[in-house]
């Protein structure tokens, strides 16, 4: 159960209709703005996107990126993906039928941290597309 105090701190919060208003305005054009730097950077690189609609994640086609167009590839290449400081999804936790794909959840971090993230992700694919 919530304490009271955090039950009034809620209504004053959800009571403010300006205030509220005014978050969801700022939190539409951060979230624009971060999907379309997203995008933008993937499209960059060749990756194949599946477009949000209304969503916090992108589904992004790192087939290419694959030795074998196996589930086994896309593990290893989570993996690597993980050690250089990048966490996606890989589409085989989302039964996503076709092994590479991956769900990138843009809404939950920094934009600068995206921007980080999207910096390390150039280098690894650009080094990942030379040895493929």
């Amino acid at each position: 159960m919530v304490s009271n105090l955090m039950q009034e701190l809620a209504v004053g919060l959800l009571s403010d209709y300006f205030w509220i208003d005014n978050y969801l305005k700022e939190l539409k054009l951060r979230l624009k703005k971060s999907y379309d730097t997203l995008r933008g950077a993937l499209e960059e690189m060749n990756l194949k996107i599946i477009n949000a609609s209304a969503a916090i994640f992108v589904f992004a086609d790192f087939s290419s990126l694959l030795k074998e167009q196996t589930y086994d590839e896309e593990k290893k290449l989570h993996e690597e993906l993980v050690e250089i400081g990048i966490l996606f999804t890989p589409g085989v936790a989302c039964h996503c039928q076709q092994p590479g794909y991956f769900r990138i959840c843009y809404a939950w971090v920094p934009y600068t941290s995206l921007l980080e993230a999207i910096r390390r992700l150039r280098i690894f694919v650009d080094k990942k597309r030379l040895n493929i």
